[in-house]
C-alpha cells in the first residue's frame, strides 16, 4: 500500500560513512548509519516512476485505521561528532545509477 516510511543512503555515502566510523569513530560507541530524511514507499515509487517516465500504480489501498510503519534512524551523533551527512539525494542517486547502467550496457 506504499505507506511504510524509510530512509535511503546512496552506496557511495555508505562507504564514506563506514570508513569514517572505522577511522574516526569512538571505539564501542554506537552510531546509526543512514539518512534521517524520510520517504514513504509510495513517494519513492512515484519519484522513480517520474524519473524513468513509467506509470506507477499502488496495488493495495492503505487501511486508514493502521498507522504507517516508520524506520528512520537518528543520525545526529554521526552528524555532530563525525561531520557525516547523507550527501547524495534520492534523485541524484537515480541519476547516477542510470548513468552507470547506461555506461555498463553492452
Amino acid at each position: 500500500d506504499g505507506t511504510p516510511w524509510r530512509s535511503y543512503l546512496y552506496g557511495a555515502d555508505l562507504a564514506i560513512w563506514l570508513w569514517t566510523l572505522l577511522v574516526k569513530g569512538v571505539p564501542g560507541r554506537a552510531y546509526n548509519v543512514g539518512s534521517d530524511q524520510a520517504f514513504s514507499i509510495a513517494q519513492v515509487a512515484e519519484t522513480v516512476g517520474r524519473f524513468y517516465g513509467c506509470p506507477v500504480q499502488i496495488a493495495k489501498q492503505a487501511d486508514p485505521s493502521v498507522p504507517a510503519a516508520r524506520y528512520i534512524p537518528s543520525v545526529e551523533r554521526a552528524r555532530r561528532e563525525l561531520g557525516l551527512e547523507p550527501w547524495i539525494s534520492l534523485t541524484e542517486a537515480l541519476s547516477r545509477t542510470e548513468a552507470y547502467l547506461l555506461r555498463a550496457a553492452p
